[in-house]
């Protein structure tokens, strides 16, 4: 009984590698810090950020972690120089991991200038959903929902345009 459930593990795992299992991203409620003029709410379910029709980059982010302050800086330069091919938005989850509260996430929003919507979500359930090994953890998706890929941990400029510039290409046609 075990060997049939090590080999559907393993065609599994192979599937997925092989991108014939595709990881869509969940649904769930994302309260708005800032961006309510961009999303259109300040309280928005994130399916209707992706019905906006864009490929969306989803960073989740704690304040009190210096790889995320990093990567938000990247994200905000990323943000400013695609303008509308993406929609980047920011989602503080520092409350669930111990590594930062609304207020620092607040301060540190207003001291370094990120302008991209952000905010955060009341439902620990994302945390488990999106498989957050750590944070920052950054998920590329397209508008029907896939996730194209994701990046754990601090990321390169360029390895950060790159998975952009790849999520552009896949979402349109």
């Amino acid at each position: 009984m075990r060997t049939r459930y090590f080999i559907i593990g393993l065609v599994l795992l192979a599937l997925m590698l092989n991108g014939c299992v595709t990881r869509r991203a969940t649904d769930f409620e994302f309260v708005l810090y800032q961006g309510a003029d961009v999303l259109g709410s300040e309280s928005i379910m994130f399916s209707d950020v992706l019905a906006q029709g864009k490929p969306v980059v989803l960073a989740m982010w704690a304040s009190s972690c210096p790889s995320c302050r990093i990567d938000m800086t990247l994200l905000e330069q990323a943000s400013a120089d695609y303008g509308d091919e993406v929609l980047i938005v920011g989602l503080h989850i520092g409350h669930f991991v111990n590594l930062g509260t609304e207020e620092g996430a607040l301060a540190f929003l207003e001291d370094e200038g990120i302008t991209f919507p952000n905010g955060f979500t009341p439902k620990v359930s994302v945390v488990r959903d999106y498989e957050v090994l750590e944070v920052p953890s950054i998920y590329y998706i397209k508008p029907s929902g896939k996730i194209l890929s994701q990046t754990y941990g601090l990321v390169r400029d360029d390895a950060l345009r790159d998975h952009i510039d790849e999520l552009i290409a896949a979402s349109s046609g």
